[in-house]
């Protein structure tokens, strides 16, 4: 990675247009300098990975194109340079709230688009070709300047989104404007189509998709939903946080009365879409199910996957050492061992906030990289247009 900012700084003289002007010198250096001595005295460690020294030559390599630059090539510059510290939780956040108006997701046959529009839908799921001529390779490989790598979980969890995020495209010179873009789809038949997205305010679209899975029928923090046909119950815990109407504890008690009436065979504890919030709320689910007669192998499971971050690792972690849970799905978007707790300050110009770890983490000792499922589940497109949640049926029929 040597060579990302000079890259990144190829990609940016290729992007500058009429629609975004270049700022101010005076101004972007302001936001540089800002970020540089905020960042080096308010993180707990941002010299792991690289150096003082790489930092100010990264630093001096954008004050020399500061006059031809404009906020999203700056703040795509400021990124790349979050990439090399290697902190997960560390990112620029720019401050553009739009979005294209798609939703797409990673499965093993490729990149699908999982919801439009309802005048653009289809009733079928089609693969993601481009995005205004740039490959799904091509635009993997000009993120990788701005998104962790290293674990291609995470990665591909924050592909997913950044898919659809017209400035952060733009920036690195996949889109010629952070208005709107031209996406090539293919259906299941081979055949192509062309549709043009306008960038819309976030949250100001209707979308059309397939039938919910399981993990999406209840838009909650957490709930549980007992499933008569496989004697088993099933707990989505989607945010560590707590829901304004009932707190954790109370569903949790709830819960736990249930399965002394229902007497399930099997319990599951969906994690795989929780990207974290305060791991101590989740402590009278594990402790109630460490007292289970549910607490014994082929009884008790947790689902795991590239969504799973920060207080939700910690919470699969506790699950796999402290019970007898089998851990199901996918490898975790976050690494066991790291640097997390964050804080952020704003740039005064650009208004972009920067997201900084105050603490190193470790949360199973010895360990490196992500946490790994006992059984390994993969993902298909076509599992996901009939309805069916792999990892799900896995425990269901196991």
């Amino acid at each position: 990675m040597r060579h990302t900012i000079f890259a990144l700084l190829v990609l940016a003289g290729m992007i500058t247009s009429a629609v975004a002007q270049p700022m101010r010198k005076e101004a972007l250096l302001e936001d540089l300098y800002s970020f540089r001595e905020n960042l080096s005295a308010k993180h707990i460690n941002a010299f792991t990975r690289i150096s003082q020294q790489r930092m100010d030559e990264l630093v001096q390599r954008i004050e020399a194109r500061a006059g031809e630059m404009n906020q999203y090539e700056f703040l795509f510059a400021l990124s790349a340079i979050m990439q090399e510290i290697g902190d997960m939780h560390s990112r620029v956040i720019m401050p553009y709230r739009t979005e294209l108006p798609l939703r797409c997701r990673i499965f093993e046959d490729g990149v699908f688009v999982t919801a439009l529009p309802a005048a653009l839908w289809t009733n079928t799921l089609e693969k993601l070709v481009s995005i205004n001529g740039h490959s799904i390779d091509s635009i993997k490989y000009r993120l990788q300047l701005v998104i962790q790598h290293e674990n291609p979980y995470y990665f591909n969890n924050l592909l997913e989104t950044a898919l659809n995020d017209p400035s952060l495209l733009y920036a690195a010179g996949i889109l010629p404007t952070p208005g709107a873009a031209d996406i090539v789809l293919q259906s299941g038949d081979g055949s192509n189509r062309t549709i043009h997205l306008t960038a819309t305010p976030v949250g100001n679209t209707s979308y059309t998709s397939f039938p919910a899975l399981p993990a999406f029928r209840r838009w909650e923090y957490y709930w549980y939903q007992y499933y008569s046909d496989y004697n088993t119950m099933y707990v989505q815990y989607w945010r560590c946080s707590e829901r304004k109407d009932s707190s954790f504890a109370d569903v949790n008690r709830a819960l736990f009365a249930a399965i002394g009436q229902l007497k399930p065979a099997k319990l599951v504890l969906d994690l795989r879409y929780n990207g974290g919030g305060n791991s101590a709320i989740f402590e009278p689910f594990l402790k109630d199910a460490r007292k289970s007669y549910l607490n014994e192998s082929g009884k008790l499971y947790v689902l795991i996957g590239k969504r799973t971050f920060s207080s939700a690792l910690i919470n699969a972690v506790q699950m796999k050492k402290q019970t007898r849970a089998t851990l199901v799905g996918e490898p975790t978007g976050g690494d066991l061992n790291g640097y997390g707790e964050v804080r952020d300050f704003v740039l005064p110009n650009t208004k972009a906030t920067v997201v900084y770890s105050t603490r190193y983490r470790e949360t199973w000792k010895g360990k490196t990289g992500p946490l790994i499922p006992d059984i390994s589940i993969n993902y298909y497109s076509k599992s996901f247009m009939s309805g069916n949640d792999e990892a799900l049926d896995w425990v269901f029929n196991h």
